[in-house]
């Protein structure tokens, strides 16, 4: 388990086809989602969408040049809260993590590291946006 510095909060897979990916966990988990919402990250539009339920399942469309750039369906990141975003980042730096794309330059709040050892790319969000997310992605039937 997390030390209490950070708590897991979500899986994140990069999926071409939003809403195809939505109607099939639907389908076969009987997962809800919440509304899919459009977002820009420096030169990059993007789609996503939470799960109601946790542990929240994100979807986030394939942008070409972008992070979650895919081709195909697949697992991008484990998403965690982090009470102190630089200190958390730090952390898996030091642990021989290698990062994967810091949002902190555009003037965004997360970063993705790589873990080489172990192949998974972990999130780290800033607990200041925790009370948001909720209200938005888990707030709603």
């Amino acid at each position: 388990m997390p030390t209490d510095a950070m708590t897991a909060y979500h899986v994140c897979f990069a999926v071409p086809d939003l809403e195809a990916a939505m109607g099939e966990l639907s389908a076969a988990l009987g997962v809800r989602w919440g509304e899919p919402i459009r977002g820009r990250l420096e030169t990059w539009d993007y789609s996503l969408v939470f799960s109601r339920e946790a542990p929240h399942i994100e979807l986030i469309s394939s942008v070409p040049g972008s992070p979650w750039e895919t081709d195909s369906p697949h697992f991008h990141h484990m998403g965690f809260w982090a009470n102190c975003l630089d200190a958390t980042l730090d952390k898996w730096h030091d642990a021989g993590g290698e990062m994967f794309y810091d949002s902190r330059p555009a003037g965004r709040s997360f970063g993705y590291v790589d873990l080489p050892a172990s192949g998974v790319r972990v999130e780290a969000v800033d607990e200041a946006q925790r009370a948001s997310f909720l209200s938005t992605w888990a707030g709603g039937n």
